[in-house]
């Protein structure tokens, strides 16, 4: 890259949580920033983990310490570094020659912070709140971690969208997904990337969809659907694309109508899907 950008921006691999508005005010704090670095923190007393960052009396950035060569004192410190930063690229190169190995011989890039302030630099943080963006993903415990975050964010944003999750801790929608205002998910609801849901819906609960559109004012209940679309008003009949649910079979059933959501007699399947006015 050297010769080729202004600025470097440099993130873990295993963070997949932090948001892009969080890196754009990285780089957007590193544009206004005198100096040639801009770390992004978190204050945070649960993270014990993350090296802690040094501050001067002034509350100046002065260096980050990793856990393993912290003080009692500077372990207490509630200000971490989550490991990502934007740096000045002319600046960057020849920095990292300057960098020593450490005993074990590796080098950090958090030394970067340390020789920075003793060139007479300013080091700027940005600082921020939300925990769930620094999730690290190293085993799978941290994988279900990180998977139960970013659904609490994705069913936040639907739910501030007009959308009712009746149970949003075990309502599971893919990035991607459509589902129109007013309409109601109920418990124990899969809709993958593909699916769109219309207005006014209720779906669930115990109800999978995949790759379905699904019109406005429609009901599927105890379902699992797998097929390119339903309309609001749907002749009765076999609905294609339904696959069974043998957990659900003895009581569920379907029906699929402009005005009525009563079963045609006789008929019952393992799937349900019906439509009001």
């Amino acid at each position: 890259l050297a010769g080729r950008a202004d600025a470097v921006l440099v993130s873990y691999a295993d963070m997949p949580l932090l948001r892009s508005e969080t890196l754009r005010a990285l780089v957007d704090a590193q544009s206004a920033n005198t100096g040639p670095l801009t770390l992004l923190s978190l204050n945070s007393p649960r993270r014990g983990d993350f090296g802690r960052v040094l501050r001067d009396g002034a509350g100046r950035v002065q260096a980050v310490v990793e856990v393993a060569s912290a003080t009692p004192d500077q372990l207490r410190l509630t200000e971490v570094n989550v490991g990502a930063y934007c740096v000045d690229a002319a600046w960057l190169w020849p920095a990292l020659e300057r960098l020593s190995p450490s005993p074990k011989g590796e080098y950090y890039i958090t030394d970067l912070v340390g020789l920075a302030v003793s060139d007479g630099l300013a080091v700027a943080a940005v600082t921020i709140t939300d925990e769930d963006e620094v999730i690290g993903i190293n085993n799978r415990v941290q994988l279900a971690e990180a998977e139960a975050a970013l659904r609490r964010r994705i069913n936040t944003d639907w739910m501030l969208a007009g959308v009712t999750l009746a149970d949003p801790a075990t309502t599971y929608i893919e990035p991607g997904a459509q589902l129109g205002p007013d309409t109601v998910v109920l418990p124990n609801t899969h809709i993958n990337a593909a699916c769109r849901i219309g207005l006014e819906c209720v779906i669930g609960p115990n109800t999978i969809l995949r790759d379905t559109t699904v019109g406005d004012r429609s009901r599927v209940e105890c379902s699992v659907l797998e097929a390119p679309g339903w309309p609001r008003t749907s002749a009765s009949g076999r609905l294609p694309g339904c696959a069974p649910a043998p957990a659900w079979s003895a009581a569920c059933t379907w029906a699929a109508s402009a005005r009525s959501r009563t079963p045609p007699s006789g008929q019952t399947s393992t799937s349900a899907i019906s439509a009001t006015s």
